[in-house]
């Protein structure tokens, strides 16, 4: 089964971008500033998708042996969806926060 992640980034990051954009326009700041923060971030944003669906085996094998508790041999399809989808929106909090104290 392929990782849904990128395709949601896919969704994710124009918003994101959006957001971003908006934010650099309240703010007043200069348009190549909110051009370059906005596609600095929605890029972020789509790379923190792409990452789970490109490590994906290493990942699987990491929350198997590390994370989930007891003796497991394997996981769900739905559990690997749902924490590649966790792994790309937590990177893309992290891309946002960085954007956060970086605008100061």
């Amino acid at each position: 089964m392929s990782s849904l992640a990128p395709l949601a980034g896919l969704f994710v990051a124009p918003v994101v971008a959006l957001l971003v954009y908006l934010d650099a326009t309240r703010r007043e700041t200069t348009v190549s500033s909110r051009l370059l923060s906005a596609s600095l971030t929605g890029a972020g944003s789509f790379v923190g998708f792409l990452v789970p669906a490109v490590f994906q085996h290493r990942i699987e094998y990491f929350y198997v042996r590390n994370v989930k508790p007891g003796d497991v041999i394997a996981s769900s399809p739905y559990e690997a969806q749902a924490l590649h989808l966790t792994i790309g929106i937590g990177l893309t909090a992290l891309v946002l926060v960085v954007y956060w104290f970086g605008r100061r």
